[in-house]
């Protein structure tokens, strides 16, 4: 073999080995960019998946479920924040009146009240101020400081509301229909005492 021919041999290995390793090292890069695109792709379809073609699109409305409560009819709801909300039912002769709480926006809701109209009243409103501070009044005046746990009478010198407002603990007005003893009440003393502010009778 002539030297010109072993250095031809050796430049020919030498240039097949780097020819080869360029070949590997381009499939190592095309095969991240497929991977990459691929992964790009798949967040966009679960993107689109989770938020846009949801039953429960933002914006949009869907039907929730109450617990069995007899086919009653809700008489108010409110909300406290995002989650935690609850609902009355009103009266209805011989039947039974709830109050119903839900802590995850109202897909599921429990009966955190029972008991008959009769005896109890239904209830026509419900107001919270805080997470753990309610009321709700129907024939009677009830409020809770523990979130809706218990429900304790609050005294209204024989007003019977049937409407209410809540400005704070102190703070509250209702109405009671009655022509004789009826009109608009406020008491600045969470209940201690009422004061009448209106009276129109017949037209109360």
């Amino acid at each position: 073999m002539y030297p010109e021919d072993k250095k031809y041999t050796v430049d020919s290995t030498h240039s097949t080995d780097s020819v080869g390793s360029g070949h590997s090292t381009y499939s190592t890069h095309s095969a991240l960019n497929t991977l990459s695109t691929a992964i790009f792709y798949l967040a966009i379809l679960f993107f689109i998946i989770g938020f846009n073609f949801s039953d429960r699109m933002a914006g949009n409305w869907y039907q929730q479920f109450l617990p069995a409560i007899n086919n009653r009819p809700i008489s108010d709801i409110t909300f406290v924040d995002s989650l935690i909300g609850f609902a009355v039912t009103p009266y209805t002769a011989n039947d039974t009146a709830y109050i119903l709480k839900t802590t995850n926006s109202g897909d599921s809701w429990n009966r955190v009240f029972t008991g008959p109209t009769n005896s109890i009243g239904g209830f026509n409103r419900v107001k919270f101020l805080n997470l753990s501070t309610g009321f709700v009044c129907g024939n009677f005046l009830r409020k809770t400081t523990n979130g809706g746990v218990n429900w304790n009478l609050v005294n209204t010198s024989g007003i019977f509301p049937e409407n209410m407002y809540v400005i704070n603990e102190d703070t509250i007005w209702i109405t009671d229909s009655d022509g004789l003893v009826g009109g608009v009440f406020r008491t600045s003393n969470g209940g201690a005492s009422w004061q009448q502010q209106l009276n129109l009778g017949s037209q109360n």
